[in-house]
């Protein structure tokens, strides 16, 4: 009788050590989820007053001719022709 009493309560003690372990999270071997990933988050207001220093100014030219070799002749003396003016406004004249 002792050693029934005795199995049982082994049973007993390895049937709760059993769940006891699949109840506990570390138990899982499946990827765990990270309830908070690593973030950064910044807010701000900024201003700032200056008088420029610096201007862009983007100009395309696009000529149309009969072959394209007459094209990029017209071109290039278009393109000529308006970057002298720009240089002119530049200039203030």
């Amino acid at each position: 009788m002792k050693l029934l009493a005795a199995l049982g309560i082994a049973i007993a003690g390895l049937a709760a050590a059993a769940f006891a372990g699949v109840a506990q999270p570390t138990g899982a071997h499946g990827a765990a989820a990270d309830p908070s990933p690593a973030t950064i988050t910044v807010t701000g207001i900024g201003s700032v007053t200056t008088v420029p220093d610096r201007g862009s100014l983007d100009l395309t030219v696009e000529t149309r001719r009969q072959t394209a070799a007459a094209a990029m002749t017209q071109n290039g003396v278009e393109r000529t022709t308006m970057q002298a003016r720009a240089a002119q406004c530049a200039a203030g004249h």
